[in-house]
């Protein structure tokens, strides 16, 4: 176990040192919650618990592909996620996650900050087993404007729609993920996840009372991932270390009904984590992610690392006993 520990504990770290390379930009306000999308697939009447925290450092300057330097802003952007699975049987899910958002900006003039329950996701997932070990899951969701889209600064002027809590829309997302157990080797698993996300327009971006602020709509998305998890046992524990390839596409924010010249672009990002299971109920994960390759719209600040931890407990029905025959 204490070999394995190292080599996959250099692999996060490894990661989280590149310097040379640009990612995601934050255009979207609240937190990521396409990630948390799919439904693990349970046993009937399963609850599932997931408390997830991520940070991010959005300290990179970019233009178009060219990366700039002595920008004077710092950037963190932190989020706390409740997710609820609930399996109903063997092939419909429904699932509920609730987002805690808390950033912040400094520049040489002033430090912006916000904090606030962001936009709740409601999730529907239905299954169908292809073979013994490969299913095939579509998942349909909508964000709900639940959180706040007027926070302001110390001055008192409306932070920028990316600095706010949520987006003030009903969105939809429509997903599909392909799931296939031993791939090439035995233990392997393999996960293909394919995501859009429509986004709406908020009519009164900054003004709570609906009836002020200026029409602004975030750019509708486009996510594919690709997932290698390893089943292995470290001593006692059972560990699944795993590599994500993730793809990105936006389309551009429209502010006013005009596009928003530094929006949207494609990035393609590098995960790699491991989770344990020290007991059948319960499981945690940590995590580092980077990008590699971007071709953004215009000038735009982006994230230059991610790092998470996750922790998972599941609720399962009490087995009834079967009576004994006299």
């Amino acid at each position: 176990m204490g070999r394995r520990l190292i080599l996959y504990t250099c692999i996060v770290l490894t990661l989280l040192s590149v310097q040379q390379v640009a990612s995601q930009t934050c255009c979207s306000a609240g937190a990521p919650l396409t990630t948390t999308f799919q439904i693990a697939e349970e046993e009937k009447n399963v609850i599932s618990t997931q408390l997830k925290f991520t940070h991010r450092s959005i300290n990179r300057l970019v233009e178009n592909q060219e990366v700039l330097k002595n920008d004077p802003r710092t950037r963190l952007g932190n989020n706390l996620l409740f997710k609820t699975d609930y399996t109903l049987g063997n092939r419909f899910a429904i699932s509920a996650v609730i987002p805690y958002v808390f950033q912040s900006r400094t520049t040489f003039s002033e430090s912006q900050s916000s904090a606030g329950i962001g936009d709740i996701m409601l999730i529907g997932q239905y299954g169908i087993s292809i073979k013994k070990d490969t299913k095939l899951s579509f998942s349909l969701g909508t964000k709900w404007p639940t959180g706040k889209v007027s926070h302001r600064s110390i001055r008192g002027i409306v932070l920028s729609p990316d600095m706010q809590s949520g987006s003030g829309t009903i969105d939809v997302l429509f997903g599909t993920s392909l799931i296939k157990r031993d791939f090439l080797v035995k233990n392997l698993t393999s996960i293909l996840t394919a995501l859009y996300r429509k986004n709406t327009t908020n009519n009164n971006f900054g003004d709570s009372s609906g009836v002020g602020g200026r029409r602004f709509k975030f750019g509708d998305e486009i996510l594919v991932d690709f997932t290698l998890a390893h089943q292995q046992v470290w001593g006692v524990w059972f560990a699944s270390p795993y590599l994500n390839l993730n793809y990105r596409y936006a389309t551009a924010n429209r502010e006013q009904g005009q596009i928003s010249p530094n929006s949207g672009g494609q990035w393609l990002s590098i995960q790699s984590g491991v989770q344990f299971s020290p007991k059948e109920r319960y499981s945690f994960k940590v995590y580092g992610q980077i990008p590699f390759i971007q071709s953004l719209d215009g000038l735009q600040i982006t994230t230059d690392f991610e790092v998470g931890v996750e922790f998972n407990y599941k609720i399962k029905p009490k087995k009834k006993q079967q009576p004994i025959n006299r």
